[in-house]
């Protein structure tokens, strides 16, 4: 007869064991992307899965983020990361993007140079410095130039003189593409040219022939007849002109 007990009791010794989950504040700093940066309310769960260590954040943003630290090793969200040495705070610092995340105790206050916390109706679930994931699509003349997952981030600030608000959106293409939209009252560039309000959802910049489009859901030729086109080929891929 098989002997089952040992396997078992061995499954649970190997389970996640939650300790605790606190409230706690997180700050977020990226080097190339300063709107990004956060200094915001969170709740940290902890566990301990064999020898590592990890927490699972929750930033009042809609931010989320994952560290484990095991042994002399460490990452964020996946990505590889060094612990940093902090009396005040637990911290670290993402090898590629050299991206700075920290919790910090629920009662310190923001470090003088932190950003506030962006607008919560900019921000989803999209993991570092928040953004909304959504769907990107720039055409020209009719032909697909690329078309994919992206995630959305804006920042505004509000002009003197009551002239209303300025924003600018950045959408972070999976392709690695980055598109920018500025906006004010009285105008709207894509990537520095000049756009006016086409179908709901897109840009068009007439003087290249540039359509812009961001859903939150996924697009079809239904949606968005010019992705029933054939896509070109070799050289006849067309190309955006570069940014003014």
């Amino acid at each position: 007869m098989r002997r089952f007990a040992p396997v078992l009791a061995l499954s649970l010794a190997l389970a996640p064991a939650l300790l605790h989950a606190e409230d706690r504040m997180c700050e977020y700093r990226h080097p190339g992307h300063p709107g990004w940066d956060f200094f915001a309310a969170c709740s940290v769960a902890v566990t301990e899965e064999g020898a590592a260590t990890i927490r699972e954040v929750t930033v009042a943003n809609g931010s989320r983020l994952t560290t484990r630290d095991e042994g002399g090793r460490h990452s964020v969200n996946g990505l590889a990361a060094e612990k940093l040495a902090n009396e005040a705070a637990e911290c670290w610092r993402t090898t590629g993007e050299n991206e700075l995340i920290c919790i910090h105790p629920a009662s310190a206050s923001a470090p003088v140079d932190a950003a506030p916390m962006p607008a919560p109706a900019a921000l989803a679930d999209a993991g570092f410095g928040g953004g909304q994931r959504g769907y990107c699509l720039l055409s020209q003349a009719d032909t697909v130039i690329d078309h994919g997952a992206c995630v959305r981030r804006e920042n505004c600030v509000v002009l003197a003189d009551g002239a209303g608000q300025s924003c600018l959106a950045e959408y972070d293409w999976a392709s690695g593409r980055l598109s920018e939209v500025a906006t004010t009252q009285t105008w709207q560039t894509l990537d520095g040219g000049a756009v006016v309000a086409g179908d709901p959802g897109c840009l068009v910049d007439a003087g290249a022939g540039l359509t812009f489009c961001y859903s939150t859901a996924e697009m079809n030729a239904a949606t968005h007849p010019v992705l029933a086109a054939p896509a070109p080929q070799g050289d006849e891929q067309p190309q955006p002109p570069a940014a003014q």
